[in-house]
Parts: C-alpha cells; structure tokens; sequence
C-alpha cells in the first residue's frame, strides 16, 4: 500500500549513492525528479556521495551529518561492503531504492550471478522502496519493511499538451522501443511483421528502435521495417518520442521473471505522446483497461497478429485510445506535490527508525 501524506518538519539530509547516469531513465523515473521537487521545495537537502576521479575512478566520501544513505543502482560488492559498513558505524539508516528484479537475470528465470551479494544487502537495508506491487512482494521474501511508490512523469521532462505531431505521410508508423526488440520479446510481433510487409508494403512501417545486435538478419530486411540505433538520454528521448509521427505502439514482452516485475513505464511514456499502444497481457500491463485506453494482447503471434492488424484497420479505435490514455496519465501519473508528499514520508519513517 502506498503511504499516507507525512507531516511537515525539519529537512531530511540525503547522501545519494548511485552510479547511474543522467541519461538513464531510471535516474529521473526512480529518484532524481522527486527529490529534486523535494529539495526545491525546502523538505529535503543532498549530497552526491559518488565522486568521479580523472573521469574514470569512483570514490564514495561520508558525511557525519547524512541523515540516510540512498543507493541506487550501485551493484558491486565493494562498493555496497564499504557503504553498508559506514552505515553500521554510525547507524545512519540505508534506503534502498531498485525499480528491477535484479535477483534474476534478464533473459532467463536463473537467479543472477550476484544474487548472494544483492540478496543479502537488500536484507540490510533499512529500508527498501520500488516500483510495483509484484516487485514489493518479491523484495519481501527477503526484507519486510518494503515501500511502494510508483514510476511517474516528471512534467520537467514531458511535455503536458495534448498535441500529437501529426503524420502527413500515407503511412502508417509503428514503433517498438527498447525492451521489446529483444528476440525473446520481438518473437511475438514477427509474424505481424510480415504479414503486414505482404499485405500493405511500404504503407506500414515498424520503427525498431533500440540496439540493433538483437535484431536478426531476416527482420533488417524486410522492406517495411525501419531501424534506429544507439541510446540517447532520458530528456532528448523524451522530446523525439513526443515530436514523432508514430501512430502506434507495440509492446511484446516475455512473460519471465524478471519481466513479470517490471512496470507500466512504456505505457505512461507513449500515453503521454499521444500514440495509442498494444501491450503484452503480462504482469506489468495486464491490469491496464483492455479496449479503453490500450490494447492488451495474449503473448501469441497469432494473437499479436490480429490485434495489430484490427487495430491498423480503425483509426477512430486508435484515436480513442489515444485520448483516453493521455487524459489517464495526465490524472494519474504526473509527479507532483501530493505524490512527492508521499515520497516524503517515506524518508521520514526510514529516518524515525
């Protein structure tokens, strides 16, 4: 459950340790926005803990006055000893914030090679805040003070305007971003796609935007698929996914482990961009209202074919669902001053401790 509204009082002193990057969505979904909106409204301070030395080495430095060390995304065992053991020393409370199942490998259901190393810190930890309700309950089997906060949109990031670029071409643009062009993932949209090369041609393209090297051979080189390589950060993302002329979205999506805790953050992105989208009925979509503002598809080709043809057939269902998922994220999942209230007190009842 998420946590109620914390009362206003004395700033919380934040040391972040973490070594993801600026360009990681992860850093302004997870942690960075929120606390920023925390700081500039005077309830937080921080400090970076991570320092860069000659651009390459990292060497994390201690402050007596840290009110709670906040990790996130540092996953080597030296560095987790060496924080966790400060902590001990000075009984500074640990919040450990992870928006993934990092206990098991992406790809597969083995659990990870550092499952030891991560499970045993996670077990440490003051405290632990995440993303979703699967993801909450798995982190439980091995901490029970676990604090649920949802992935949200920075308004910072995304722009709020209900205008979509429009596509003044005779094409229909399909996109699949990141996570779904992995082969386990883009198994379940191929046959779609080349039913689509011989039924429409040119008329419908699939964007494949994301790293190349798991695309095969095959899939590069149908006429009616488009590929766009490399990684850019969250911000300049943010902007290209809003200034497209994508019509549509798909997103495939294994049902594994790994996956079955990840979040709605595809859905929240392309919601907010005004592209209507279909999404694998797993885990992280399958509670989303199927027909409303998504489509939901069972993880079959056969399955995934029809539903991208039929939803390729009415633009008036596309249309629809386009408003209607925009106007949900705009309500629902914006950050703002209830929700970083909410963050707040989770801080606080990790300082309490």
């Amino acid at each position: 459950m998420l946590v109620n509204r914390a009362g206003r009082g004395s700033k919380v002193k934040l040391g972040i340790a973490t070594l993801a990057r600026e360009n990681a969505p992860s850093y302004h979904l997870r942690f960075r926005s929120v606390l920023e909106f925390l700081k500039n409204k005077g309830m937080i301070s921080y400090r970076e803990m991570v320092r860069t030395i000659f651009g390459k080495y990292k060497r994390i430095s201690f402050d007596a006055s840290t009110d709670i060390i906040f990790i996130a995304r540092i996953f080597d065992a030296d560095y987790l000893k060496k924080i966790y053991g400060y902590a001990a020393d000075n009984r500074t409370p640990v919040l450990f914030e992870t928006d993934d199942l990092l206990l098991f490998d992406r790809r597969s259901d083995k659990p990870a090679e550092n499952f030891e190393i991560l499970s045993t810190y996670l077990a440490k930890a003051t405290g632990i805040v995440t993303s979703t309700q699967y993801l909450a309950d798995e982190l439980k089997k091995y901490n029970s003070r676990v604090f649920l906060f949802p992935n949200l949109l920075d308004p910072a990031i995304w722009n709020t305007d209900n205008e979509k670029k429009r596509n003044n071409t005779q094409k229909l643009n399909i996109c699949c971003i990141g996570t779904g062009i992995m082969p386990e993932n883009l198994r379940l949209i191929v046959p779609a796609i080349e039913y689509c090369n011989k039924a429409y041609g040119r008329d419908i393209v699939f964007h494949l935007w994301g790293n190349q090297k798991y695309i095969a051979r095959n899939i590069r080189e149908l006429n009616n698929v488009k590929l766009t390589e490399g990684k850019v950060p969250y911000t300049k993302f943010a902007v290209q996914l809003q200034e497209s002329s994508f019509d549509m979205a798909v997103v495939p999506l294994n049902d594994s482990h790994f996956n079955r805790a990840k979040s709605n953050i595809k859905y929240l992105e392309y919601a907010i961009s005004g592209i209507p989208a279909i999404f694998s009925k797993v885990e992280p979509y399958k509670n989303l209202p199927d027909g409303k503002s998504c489509i939901l598809a069972e993880n079959s080709p056969e399955d995934w074919r029809s539903k991208i043809v039929e939803t390729i057939e009415n633009e008036e269902v596309r249309s629809r669902l386009s408003s209607q998922a925009f106007d949900d994220v705009l309500r629902n999942y914006m950050l703002n001053e209830t929700w970083a209230d909410m963050y707040l007190s989770v801080l606080k009842r990790i300082h309490e401790n």
